[in-house]
């Protein structure tokens, strides 16, 4: 069996290999997932042998992320604007820039009063989602997506 910094350093080079830019944060970051740890506690545990399976999911996710899959559809989750949204290839992983359109979208809504907006090619539903979230409660919204998945 090896240790947790060992199964980083073997995970950052593959990354490394398939030319993911940053290996090391990411090999982390996959080793934090496949163990359920944060970063402190990966930290804690790097001298201590991981288990097989383990090893084994850390494998998986580094071969999917060798080949450019995004992390958040690895992980399944990715946050945006504060909130947790499901990611996975049936839409495109939220940015922070996205942020923008939101911070946009409830500068022109008003602050009172009824309004509505239509979210077209909603996607994940992230825009649509954190808009509502963040606005008043009598503005109403809705997404419109081609694609039934």
């Amino acid at each position: 069996m090896e240790t947790y910094a060992a199964l980083i350093q073997k995970t950052a080079n593959v990354l490394a290999k398939a030319g993911i830019d940053t290996p090391a944060r990411e090999a982390r970051r996959l080793v934090q997932l496949a163990a359920g740890f944060d970063a402190a506690k990966l930290i804690l545990h790097e001298t201590d042998e991981v288990p097989a399976r383990i090893c084994r999911k850390v494998e998986a996710y580094s071969s999917r992320r060798a080949r450019h899959e995004p992390f958040a559809h690895i992980a399944e989750r990715k946050a945006f604007y504060g909130l947790d949204f499901i990611s996975d290839a049936r839409a495109l992983v939220p940015r922070p820039d996205s942020e923008i359109v939101v911070d946009t979208a409830l500068a022109c809504l008003p602050t009172d009063g009824q309004a509505r907006f239509a979210d077209l090619g909603t996607g994940s539903g992230c825009l649509l989602i954190t808009i509502l979230t963040n606005c008043h409660k009598d503005i109403t919204g809705i997404g419109v997506e081609k694609d039934p998945d």
